[in-house]
């Protein structure tokens, strides 16, 4: 049978260890050329999908007419697990195209003779043409523009690379209106007017005068792609031609993505089923964009059938309400269990302290563990009191997404004058000797090129001493006279201060003169990061104060402290422990959520200033608290500070206290049904299956109550359900009946037999 022209009655897989709800079996049997199914958060999008995967394989579609889309390389992996949980045979999972947009384009440029074309995955091995299209980019611009910030350190490399990404995800250097200006057309994109210059600078690089690249940096197959079928819609009919085609976290998806997208399906027999939630869109600074769920294929397509999943099975009624209340849209839990909601206060500085309390008490509970609970913040800057906390306190934590904050840029460039003031050059492991040499050639604005700054890390590893004369000719002989100033001023705060000076006060004059603000500002373009970078520093100011640190003993804490940071995992060992931890405590950002769960998650810092972040767009700071809370599945704990006018407003927006009575009322309602169904599922059955009589359609067969038919209570609000899975209705009766031919196990598992006499 054609995956087109599959049956709406039953499904014909049947998935290991799981029940489908009514939706998802809408979706597993739906024939329409283009499925959008809008989930909310943990609404099993990608069980669901794996369930379309499983039928279509099922019903004979060979792996190789699938193509499946994720937008991460975890979630390639992830989607695997899932088709294998559900049943699906190994050696079929194997044989399915899964990937990301990214791996899909390269295998296209494969099959279309560009083998050969040089691909680069880092920036590292793109630093020769992008520095020299910095430099053709401050040669044809510096007059025209002579107020340019030209500058070619790590950071800025990194900045240009993450707009560059920015504006070809969404396609916006194709077609531009070039009546206007350069500068008016990056104030258009929203980018800094150095890097559009630098990014064309670049494409002029990377692309030859037909058109063709040359070589293709990270994410650069995907764009071209998308490029090359814009300009040239006939290339679509080269591409590989597949009858079904699954799109997971379509919320993830852009304007290369959708291009791409658009060429699969002008195949007349392609079908499509994408799933997302439009709440969860949280990369728009990649060109995310929630109308990929809406508009854009409403624009394109006409044939456009759109799917709920409406109940959660990560969390309980408790947090469904809630995070329903808080995004002003309806979530339900199919969950027979609560998920817990507390919301603590906590005074200054004792956020930490707070923190440390909830997840001892959460640990406390028979059968929990630290691998079960998770930090998310807003913003890594937060990390700074909470990890001294937790290491302080023997917690062993992993840091996903972001660097522990020891081996952060902006605190090793504080360490680094720190280790130069004192001349304490023992002690150092070589992952922080490296980072100190780059973090103090960025911050001290050394004017380095990255092979210099290699070379000096070589040989400061070698022998830690070389850091003085570092410091001596590069940061002060070969920086501009500006920048010499400043680095020797700092020196000589520190110094001034004394190591047995307090570190607060000493930290807080080296922060005034070296005017920390203004120098991030210079060093990150990006206003926001900049701002991030700046708490960072001044987080470490907040903890010297704290624990009444002397400047030596800040410098010895935080190398001793250094030293334990073990593949990936933070702690300080206690007295004979050799083992690495085998519980830890994770501790994300928002941004880096998406895709998790954890059994309990708590978010700290939830005031204002810090969760929303101010200057930033309202509907991505919901999004991101939204993912956040969504992560928790046992319970979600909230830390706002004492006083209203200071707490976050998106936790009055959560309405905990008004939802917690409706939720226990729907607890009820889920249990009640649950107890039914386990009844139904453990309740003698007849000795035989009972037979259609006439043969006719269920109407005409079922004019007389047949006493042998089984019977079942079917609600009127899940009948759909019960006629997907097989039932029959009889008219006279008025009740759902299981036929001859029909398995009746699925059904006696989801509903009660009914004796008809009662009626």
């Amino acid at each position: 049978m054609m995956e087109g022209q599959i049956s709406r009655h039953r499904p014909r897989f049947v998935p290991r260890g799981i029940t489908p709800t009514h939706e998802q079996r809408l979706i597993q049997l739906s024939q329409q050329r283009i499925s959008l199914i809008e989930a909310g958060a943990g609404a099993a999008k990608t069980t669901t999908l794996a369930l379309r995967v499983a039928e279509a394989l099922v019903r004979g579609l060979p792996p190789e007419q699938i193509l499946i889309w994720v937008f991460t390389h975890e979630a390639v992996e992830v989607f695997k697990a899932r088709l294998l949980a559900l049943g699906v045979a190994p050696r079929l999972v194997q044989r399915l195209r899964i990937g990301t947009v990214e791996r899909f384009a390269h295998s296209v440029w494969d099959q279309w003779g560009e083998r050969d074309v040089p691909r680069h995955h880092s920036l590292s091995t793109l630093q020769d043409p992008i520095l020299q299209a910095l430099d053709d980019c401050s040669a044809q611009y510096a007059e025209r523009y002579p107020y340019l910030e030209i500058r070619s350190h790590a950071a800025a490399i990194s900045q240009f690379f993450a707009t560059q990404l920015r504006l070809k995800h969404r396609l916006a250097l194709l077609d531009e209106d070039l009546s206007l200006s350069p500068d008016e057309r990056a104030d258009l994109h929203q980018v800094p007017l150095v890097e559009y210059l630098w990014t064309l600078a670049y494409e002029r690089q990377r692309l030859s005068a037909f058109d063709e690249a040359l070589f293709r940096g990270p994410f650069d197959a995907s764009y071209d792609l998308a490029r090359s079928l814009c300009q040239h819609p006939e290339q679509g009919e080269g591409l590989p031609t597949f009858r079904l085609i699954i799109v997971d976290e379509l919320h993830d998806m852009n304007a290369t993505a959708f291009a791409i997208l658009r060429a699969l399906l002008q195949h007349g027999q392609s079908y499509l089923v994408a799933a997302g939630d439009s709440d969860q869109v949280i990369y728009s600074h990649m060109g995310a964009d929630k109308r990929y769920l809406h508009e854009h294929f409403q624009a394109y397509f006409s044939d456009v059938t759109r799917f709920q999943l409406g109940r959660s099975f990560r969390y309980g009624p408790w947090l469904a309400l809630s995070a329903g209340a808080f995004k002003q849209k309806e979530l339900a839990s199919g969950l027979v269990r609560e998920t817990q909601i507390e919301v603590h206060t906590y005074a200054e500085h004792q956020q930490a302290e707070r923190l440390l309390q909830a997840i001892r008490a959460r640990l406390s509970t028979p059968g929990q563990s630290l691998n079960q609970c998770a930090v998310i913040m807003r913003a890594q800057h937060q990390s700074v009191a909470l990890e001294n906390a937790l290491l302080m306190a023997g917690v062993p934590y992993q840091c996903l997404g972001f660097t522990p904050y020891l081996q952060r840029d902006e605190i090793l460039f504080v360490r680094g004058l720190l280790v130069i003031a004192l001349q304490a050059y023992t002690g150092l492991n070589a992952l922080s000797l490296e980072g100190m040499v780059r973090a103090l050639s960025l911050f001290g604005e050394a004017q380095l090129g990255i092979d210099a700054i290699a070379d000096a890390q070589k040989d400061i590893v070698e022998e830690p001493a070389i850091l003085r004369y570092f410091y001596a000719v590069r940061m002060l002989e070969y920086s501009t006279e500006t920048a010499a100033r400043r680095n020797r001023q700092a020196i000589e705060v520190i110094q001034q201060h004394g190591p047995q000076g307090p570190a607060a006060p000493m930290l807080a004059a080296l922060y005034d003169g070296l005017d920390i603000e203004a120098l991030a500002k210079r060093i990150y373009l990006d206003t926001g990061q900049a701002q991030i970078i700046a708490e960072s520093i001044y987080g470490l100011h907040d903890l010297a104060a704290q624990h009444e640190f002397t400047v030596e003993q800040l410098h010895q804490w935080m190398t001793q402290a250094d030293a334990f940071i073990d593949r990936g995992v933070c702690y300080v060992p206690s007295a004979g422990q050799t083992r690495r931890p085998a519980h830890v405590l994770s501790l994300l950002c928002a941004a880096q959520a998406k895709g998790t769960e954890f059994g309990h998650v708590f978010l700290p810092y939830l005031e204002q200033g810090e969760f929303p972040r101010p200057q930033q767009p309202t509907i991505n700071e919901e999004n991101l608290f939204y993912v956040a809370c969504t992560r928790a599945q046992q319970s979600l704990t909230l830390f706002v500070p004492e006083g209203e006018q200071r707490q976050s407003p998106f936790v009055q927006q959560l309405q905990v206290a008004a939802s917690q009575a409706p939720a226990q009322e729907q607890l009820h309602w889920l249990q009640q049904r649950h107890e039914r169904l386990r009844r139904a599922a453990h309740a003698p059955q007849a000795s035989g299956q009972p037979r259609d009589v006439g043969g006719g359609s269920a109407e005409s067969s079922s004019t007389n109550r047949d006493p042998q038919r089984v019977y079942l209570q079917v609600p009127f609000a899940e009948k759909d359900e019960a006629k997907a899975l097989g039932a029959y209705w009889d008219p006279k009766a008025r009740l759902w009946y299981i036929p001859a031919r029909v398995p009746a196990g699925p059904l006696l598992q989801r509903w009660p037999r009914h004796d008809p006499a009662e009626n």
